[in-house]
């Protein structure tokens, strides 16, 4: 099982992603963990995973006000 580094990681991950997503990987704030990347944006929230076996899963977030996200 070969590791990925951040940029490999990245390039997998963007490949796998729709056209229209608008998320950025940010190398500081994603971990490597034992059996791959946890890609995170610049808002520290995960967007991604990328398995060193070549799974890829893509996340997605809506920024919502919670005033209107209770009523």
């Amino acid at each position: 099982m070969e590791k990925h580094t951040f940029s490999e990681a990245v390039e997998i991950f963007k490949n796998r992603v729709p056209d229209k997503y608008d998320k950025t990987p940010v190398e500081d704030l994603s971990d490597l963990r034992m059996g791959g990347w946890i890609i995170r944006d610049a808002n520290n929230m995960v967007i991604g995973w990328v398995g060193h076996r070549g799974d890829v899963t893509v996340y997605n977030y809506e920024d919502r006000p919670l005033k209107t996200y209770l009523e």
